[in-house]
């Protein structure tokens, strides 16, 4: 029961998950994203400032929390018969 827990507690408050923009899902679960981001862009900011060379693509931005993400998507409903 102890291992379930940590994994869980380790997945949901722990883990940077790519499928979420790198963020936990706490984060995302409560809507505190956007601070986050903030905080992100103000890093790559300052690392674009350093080091531009490294950056040899484009400005460095974090990446997008997309608007809905599912594990088991619902299915879509027949239209029209």
């Amino acid at each position: 029961m102890e291992k379930c827990r940590n994994a869980t507690r380790w997945s949901s408050i722990l883990h940077y998950h790519s499928g979420i923009g790198l963020m936990v899902p706490a984060v995302v679960h409560y809507g505190q994203e956007k601070p986050v981001i903030e905080q992100r862009q103000i890093v790559l900011k300052t690392a674009y400032e350093k080091c531009p060379e490294r950056f040899v693509k484009k400005f460095p931005t974090p990446p997008e929390v997309p608007a809905a993400v599912w594990i088991n998507p619902p299915e879509k409903s027949l239209k029209g018969g």
